[in-house]
């Protein structure tokens, strides 16, 4: 049979309870405020970048892709359709002005030269027996004037006899009538003569004229021939690096076919390629910067190509010293091409803090708490942004990436 427990020892149990209740609830409480302020989100400074608001220009850059090339490289094309009979140099020879690259086979340019030079002479030669027909035929045709212009003489003389003699009636009116016919015949076939020799002559000049025109242009074709095999070993105008040469031997090239390339390696551009978005905004005359190991290097936009490419849009960019020597042909180089600037602006650096332009929240740094702040920001461009509004000049602000605590009004730092 169970036995009633004691009031001494129900209060003693009860008391002790309430004791260890107390202790867990104070262990708790303790615990919570302690591990609160474990997880309170903070931010330490040494390892947090921060810069102040300053005053001075900003431009707005768009950031290319760009490669070093030689400003100036000369094309050098084949003068004759000819057969490679030898490469002298090959890619990356250094060479001297007028120095020969190709030697070509002529033998095909020297016997179109003879086939012009024996041409001229048959057209000579028609043309003196041309002359030699025309004079013969000018002697006839004078020849047959001179005895018309005798009969003409001799009738007109017999016919001022018979006028006489048929005043005095010697004469019968049917005679001196025949007299005056034969007259106007010599007439008529002595005009005849000095018409046949005028046609004769504008004849032969038509002639000697056509000859004349197509002896010129054999001439001038000849001496393009002659000039061509002249020239007909390939050579470069300019000292430079030879960076590419047709490198088949015995392949046939065709007159004005591109045969070798030389550039000139003390001066440089850079072409440089962009997504097309940018397109609209790129035009000839504008600011452009190039950095190469820590020294930025000035230049102009020089030239936009007119067709996009895959997305991308390219341009020429000229440089303000091309003779630089951290210059290298086949550079990889950045192209920041300055489309807008302010002289005078307030900005910021550029950091992980901010996704480019526009609105949106950052943290202003005041002595040992980081408040959130709506800014608004404008130009961008290569190392700093546009401050618009929402910031004052000398204010400190987390460059740091925020994006776990932009929820956060203020943050602590340590």
């Amino acid at each position: 049979m169970d036995r009633e427990i004691e009031p001494q020892v129900r209060r003693r149990r009860l008391l002790l309870g309430v004791v260890r209740a107390v202790a867990i609830a104070a262990v708790a409480v303790v615990a919570l405020v302690y591990l609160t302020g474990m997880l309170k989100p903070t931010l330490k400074r040494a390892r947090m970048r921060t810069a102040k608001v300053e005053r001075g220009p900003v431009e707005a850059v768009i950031t290319a892709s760009g490669t070093v090339q030689p400003a100036t490289e000369q094309v050098v094309s084949s003068p004759i359709e000819a057969r490679v009979l030898r490469v002298l140099h090959q890619p990356g020879a250094l060479l001297k002005p007028g120095e020969a690259i190709l030697e070509l086979d002529t033998s095909e340019a020297k016997l179109d030269l003879a086939g012009l030079s024996e041409e001229i002479e048959q057209t000579s030669n028609r043309r003196r027996e041309l002359e030699l027909d025309l004079e013969e035929s000018l002697i006839d045709l004078n020849t047959r004037r001179e005895l018309k212009t005798l009969d003409v003489e001799q009738l007109d003389y017999q016919r001022q006899q018979n006028q006489g003699l048929f005043a005095e009636g010697l004469v019968s009116e049917a005679a001196l009538r025949q007299t005056e016919t034969l007259l106007e015949k010599a007439r008529l076939e002595r005009a005849s003569a000095e018409r046949s020799i005028e046609n004769a002559r504008k004849k032969a000049t038509s002639q000697l004229g056509r000859l004349d025109s197509e002896l010129r242009t054999l001439e001038r074709r000849r001496d393009e021939a002659r000039r061509r095999l002249e020239v007909a070993t390939p050579r470069t105008e300019q000292g430079g690096v030879l960076t590419w040469v047709v490198d088949e031997e015995g392949s046939t090239v065709r007159a004005g076919d591109a045969v070798a390339r030389v550039a000139d390696l003390g001066s440089f551009r850079v072409e440089a390629t962009v997504s097309d978005i940018h397109a609209a905004r790129l035009r000839p005359g504008l600011s452009v910067r190039v950095p190469i190991g820590g020294t930025v290097l000035g230049a102009t936009l020089e030239r936009v190509y007119p067709a996009v490419e895959s997305g991308t849009a390219r341009f020429w960019v000229a440089l303000d010293e091309p003779s630089h020597e951290l210059l290298r042909s086949n550079l990889r180089v950045d192209v920041l091409v300055v489309t807008e600037r302010k002289d005078d602006a307030l900005w910021i650096k550029k950091g992980p803090f901010a996704n480019g332009s526009g609105r949106q929240d950052v943290f202003v740094v005041e002595g040992d708490v980081a408040y959130r702040r709506e800014v608004e920001l404008g130009l961008s461009g290569f190392d700093r942004y546009e401050v618009v509004f929402g910031l004052e000049e000398g204010e400190e602000v987390v460059l740091s990436e925020t994006e776990d605590i932009v929820h956060l009004e203020q943050i602590e730092i340590r």
